[in-house]
């Protein structure tokens, strides 16, 4: 169909446009990105072309869509809002679209490490889903779980998890047991309860994830990538380094399956490989990963953004074991000052740099 309609359509642009928004909407849902772009893309030129006014707002917000999930957050961010204002000045206002535009704008500035503003934008979701008589189950639900994400991002868990409940037992009733958004709430649930040391519970949740996705999705999709990757996390933490590296490497071979590098998944994946390494005592395989996350988060995020600091404090701590001590030190210690400046003194991910930065003060001073 999306060969056809280039040709077949060509003397009707306004229906041609319609098919290949379709089309790219489909190929979206299928975690078939670069296929989405280009249909989306096209069906948003020929409408920007003939001046379909009506229709430039959906068509921003579905290349802004493919744009986000590749990772590439500066061009998602400026459709999103192009989106955003497109609706906000149309008549009648579809308040349901914003709140779509809203909470997938919010995604791509929590990716973006800018949390508050984030937050802002998926508070306002969920208000106005809330508000509206007869709005899907499954979007509030959807509010509920992102809201709940950035309030546990921020450390405080004990708000998230009533949160995600809600959400959850939203979209079963919904939806049914085994539909892909019961298996988006159960994996953001397994996180919150994992940072909260209910291994055995995010164990379970991981896994039930894993199988609805895997059925309803297929074994390829980006989702079942995101689940891989965040139980491997969940083993990591659990001192289950041997899973965590198996489950690492599972995630990686989908990279250009489904997965491309832009993908958030991707240098996570690579940083927990390195961390996982690190722990058996292989930090020289280690280090290949952890240069490679360090050069992606570079190019996809603000140079500031905690993720980067993160990823050079790992990196240093496996120099470091290594014995490189003169290239671990300026590593560490500017991961430590990045998580001091975006995450504070108090959160965990700061106390591990604290914690990398002192055994290379104590390695060196007994040198």
């Amino acid at each position: 169909a999306a060969v056809r309609a280039r040709s077949e359509l060509a003397s009707q642009p306004e229906l041609q446009a319609a098919v290949q928004s379709s089309i790219g909407a489909t190929y979206l849902g299928l975690g078939r990105l670069d296929d989405a772009l280009r249909e989306l893309t096209d069906a948003l030129t020929t409408r920007r072309r003939i001046g379909l006014v009506e229709d430039l707002p959906s068509s921003l917000y579905h290349v802004a869509r493919a744009y986000a999930e590749r990772g590439d957050a500066t061009i998602a961010d400026s459709l999103f809002r192009q989106s955003l204002t497109g609706y906000r000045e149309a008549r009648p206002v579809d308040s349901l679209e914003i709140a779509r535009v809203l909470n997938d704008l919010g995604d791509v500035l929590q990716y973006q490490g800018r949390l508050d503003e984030a937050l802002v934008m998926q508070r306002e979701a969920l208000a106005t889903r809330r508000a509206v008589q007869g709005a899907p189950a499954e979007e509030i639900a959807a509010s509920l779980n992102n809201v709940a994400v950035i309030v546990g991002q921020q450390g405080q868990m004990d708000q998230a998890e009533p949160l995600l409940r809600e959400a959850v037992e939203l979209i079963r009733k919904a939806r049914g047991p085994q539909h892909a958004d019961v298996a988006s709430g159960l994996n953001a649930l397994a996180f919150v309860l994992g940072e909260r040391g209910s291994f055995a519970a995010a164990d379970s949740m991981y896994r039930e994830a894993l199988r609805i996705r895997r059925a309803v999705l297929g074994p390829d999709h980006p989702e079942v990538a995101l689940t891989l990757g965040q139980y491997g996390w969940l083993q990591h933490d659990n001192g289950q380094f041997d899973s965590a590296t198996v489950l690492a490497r599972a995630v990686l071979t989908r990279r250009g399956n489904g997965l491309p590098d832009t993908h958030p998944m991707v240098a996570s994946t690579l940083v927990l490989l390195g961390q996982s390494l690190i722990a058996t005592g292989r930090a020289g395989e280690a280090e290949g990963p952890l240069r490679e996350a360090l050069a992606l988060r570079k190019a996809a995020l603000p140079a500031d953004h905690w993720l980067i600091a993160v990823t050079k404090s790992v990196l240093g701590d496996g120099l470091l074991t290594q014995g490189r001590r003169g290239e671990a030190g300026p590593l560490l210690q500017q991961g430590y000052d990045g998580l001091r400046a975006t995450r504070g003194d108090d959160h965990a991910l700061t106390r591990q740099a604290a914690a990398r930065v002192a055994r290379w003060k104590e390695r060196t001073e007994a040198r």
